[in-house]
């Protein structure tokens, strides 16, 4: 299978509608980081994993920096360095994910992915991601 069918397959298997989109490429890596079903689902679950659920993207949402700066205008100044460092660990998990299926022939699979970045957080926390802290303390009580 080639990799642009497998990069469908990743994404859901149906080509999404985007307005004011730049280049093929930048619409290929909006797609993957947050337009498709695979994102769209792991980044409601992922956020909600830290009860930011409310700053989900939507599928109307056509550039994946503009949706991160109109939800990082939504959280409290506490809470922000927190969720930018998630911000960057999603689409850090979403790409590994992608690989794994494009590589390694591995199913995509929304809860391996959660887990993925669930563990990547704890590990960027422990290198010191200070921000990350805030979030996750209230959420991943020992």
């Amino acid at each position: 299978m080639g990799y642009h069918k497998k990069l469908n397959l990743f994404c859901g298997g149906k080509k999404t509608q985007r307005k004011h989109v730049h280049n093929k490429k930048c619409s290929q890596v909006f797609t993957v980081l947050s337009a498709c079903v695979f994102a769209r689902q792991f980044w409601h679950r992922f956020l909600s994993c830290f009860g930011l659920q409310a700053v989900t993207p939507h599928p109307n949402d056509v550039e994946f920096f503009l949706w991160w700066q109109q939800a990082g205008d939504r959280i409290s100044a506490g809470a922000l360095r927190g969720f930018n460092t998630l911000v960057v660990l999603g689409p850090w998990t979403i790409w590994r994910t992608r690989n794994d299926v494009v590589f390694d022939r591995i199913a995509p699979s929304v809860d391996r992915a959660l887990l993925l970045g669930r563990d990547e957080a704890e590990l960027w926390m422990l290198a010191g991601a200070k921000g990350l802290s805030a979030v996750v303390a209230v959420v991943l009580p020992d």
